[in-house]
């Protein structure tokens, strides 16, 4: 009785172990899948990124990137906090984008629970 017990238990667990095996596979084939069709956005954020640091380091360029920051210290907080969101969201980082929807909430008093 007890080995039937166990023989219907240790099948059991058998059949969890491959249907996780499966679904690993297929989210690590998603995964490819997904970055292979990211297309030219992520090198595109990743240039827009990079400009500022690049001329900072060509002469004469410096004072327009330092006249560039501070003008975006200046910008709206709903264009940086949106300008941010966007790139997180092509990089896939929706968790970090929902933590920053939540900081801005936050910062304005409003219940972050809601999100």
């Amino acid at each position: 009785m007890w080995g039937a017990i166990l023989k219907i238990i240790s099948s059991f667990v058998e059949r969890k172990n491959r249907v996780a095996e499966a679904r690993a596979d297929a989210q690590i084939a998603n995964a490819g899948k997904v970055i292979d069709q990211a297309g030219w956005k992520d090198e595109f954020i990743v240039l827009i990124w990079s400009i500022p640091v690049i001329l900072s380091f060509v002469p004469g360029m410096q004072p327009y990137v330092e006249q560039g920051f501070k003008n975006l210290s200046a910008a709206p907080e709903w264009y940086l906090v949106g300008w941010v969101s966007i790139s997180l969201a092509i990089y896939g980082l929706k968790p970090a984008t929902k933590q920053l929807v939540r900081w801005r909430k936050d910062k304005q008093g409003v219940d972050s629970s809601e999100t």
